[in-house]
């Protein structure tokens, strides 16, 4: 759809047609939000065409990215042309790591903006719950992992990546800061952990009875 002159895609292909009509063009991805970036951040790493072993450890287990094979001519564009990445809710950290990692993967022209700024305030928790959730998010957290490294290596995420602890919930998907345990399956105990909501990607880790 064209409007007001703006070409509105729905896929990497309709973005790479349009590129083939013409190359001398700005490209602006749209999502709702992010905190640490890690899933931006990986789907850098994809469109780079890099081997998901010589990711950085935190990023290699992120499933909820386009796996479609980027076009020679996409990829030119990631490095000389025009890219921005453009959310409603961002933290000023997690837009400091995206656009690093664009810079150590070549495209010098990839950049990041958003409107407001995250909570920077996590949900309020006795250390009796923190301690529980915390322990149910890491084992959570490793069930899914393909590699299945140890257990304390989950710590970092397990209160929601990057430890942001948040409660934010979307009419589209669970944002992956919010607290792990609400949104991520697993065992835990040797039991089914079914979360009160399920982050979109995860349905294939549910486990039930």
């Amino acid at each position: 759809m064209i409007s007001k002159g703006h070409e509105f895609c729905r896929s990497l292909f309709d973005v790479e047609r349009g590129l083939e009509i013409n190359s001398n063009r700005s490209i602006v991805f749209v999502d709702d939000q992010f905190s640490a970036g890690g899933q931006a951040r990986a789907q850098l790493h994809c469109w780079a065409n890099a081997d998901r072993d010589s990711w950085p450890q935190e990023l290699r287990r992120e499933s909820n990215i386009d796996l479609t094979s980027p076009s020679p001519r996409f990829i030119q564009h990631l490095r000389t042309g025009e890219v921005l990445l453009s959310f409603l809710y961002g933290t000023e950290a997690g837009k400091s790591k995206i656009e690093a990692t664009a810079r150590s993967l070549g495209f010098e022209r990839v950049s990041v903006v958003y409107d407001e700024e995250l909570p920077s305030k996590a949900a309020r928790m006795s250390p009796e719950l923190k301690g529980f959730l915390e322990d149910v998010g890491m084992h959570a957290l490793q069930h899914c992992s393909v590699e299945k490294p140890p257990l304390e290596s989950f710590r970092v995420d397990a209160l929601g990546y990057g430890g942001a602890a948040s409660l934010m919930v979307t009419p589209f998907n669970v944002p992956s800061h919010t607290i792990t345990a609400i949104w991520c399956p697993g065992k835990y105990t040797s039991l089914p952990w079914v979360p009160l909501l399920l982050r979109r990607g995860y349905r294939k880790h549910l486990i039930i009875g």
